[in-house]
């Protein structure tokens, strides 16, 4: 799955009404399978990062709920590649330290 695929599926989702938690898990879980099994690389933690500030631009979105986004995410994330960079994610998807 590519950076465009990953970002229509998401979107797809969040119109189809999906839970955040279940959106997240799920989306680590076709991005891991479409790896075969392979540890989830930057390229992959910026494809959702870059979706999830694109999405909470273009959508009323509160800052607490961009910011529970990231996180639930970024917990997902954490749990296939242990040296990813939480701090670095969540800036990335647009949330500040405010």
């Amino acid at each position: 799955m590519n950076r465009e695929q990953a970002e229509e599926w998401l979107m797809e989702q969040v119109d189809s009404g999906w839970d955040i938690l279940d959106l997240a898990r799920n989306l680590v879980i076709k991005l891991n399978n479409t790896e075969k099994g392979l540890t989830m690389t930057r390229k992959h933690f910026q494809a959702i990062a870059d979706t999830i500030s694109r999405h909470c631009c273009d959508a009323n979105v509160t800052p607490e709920e961009q910011r529970r986004l990231a996180e639930s995410f970024s917990d997902l994330c954490a749990s296939t590649n242990p040296r990813f960079n939480r701090s670095r994610f969540i800036e990335a998807c647009g949330v500040s330290d405010e």
